[in-house]
């Protein structure tokens, strides 16, 4: 189980603390949220980089990404991952072979299910039209991303249809 989302209210200070210069908060972007960091021009400053990431992105995301640049620090601050799941260590029973077939066995709407309780964007998936197991690679391919997110992936997965998987 991964740790809970760092509350909104202490999202803001935590980025501005821990990705001190603007160099380190562009790394951050680039590193953990490219879609984010391709929206912003040049001249966008500091504040507005944050203010964009926020909106577009999700608490549980930008806490995921926050825990696997700077545990240490997030672990002092009382927000830090206390299990394996938290630390990165994926299902080793599911292979992404088996959830790529369950997800291209799903509905569309169900398939859509996934991807909001798996908190991610839809803007980052192939649009509409394209075949569900071109979207069901996208969607490993993210979640694999993220420390702990082929977990979340396979519980997302079991609250929109128990027992599939």
């Amino acid at each position: 189980m991964s740790p809970p989302p760092i509350p909104l209210s202490k999202l803001r200070s935590f980025i501005d603390e821990l990705c001190r210069t603007d160099g380190e908060l562009n790394a951050f972007l680039v590193d953990y949220f490219l879609p984010v960091k391709r929206q912003l021009d040049i001249g966008t400053v500091r504040d507005q980089k944050i203010n964009v990431l926020l909106e577009r992105e999700t608490e549980g995301a930008i806490s995921a990404a926050l825990f696997h640049k700077f545990p240490k620090q997030l672990n002092e601050r009382g927000f830090g991952a206390t299990d394996a799941s938290a630390r990165g260590v994926e299902p080793s029973d599911i292979s992404p072979d088996k959830i790529h077939a369950v997800l291209s066995s799903m509905l569309e709407a169900q398939l859509i299910q996934v991807v909001i309780y798996a908190e991610v964007h839809r803007a980052n998936l192939p649009g509409a039209g394209t075949p569900l197991s071109t979207i069901a690679s996208t969607l490993i391919e993210l979640c694999s991303q993220r420390v702990g997110g082929l977990n979340k992936l396979v519980s997302a997965i079991r609250q929109v249809e128990p027992g599939i998987i």
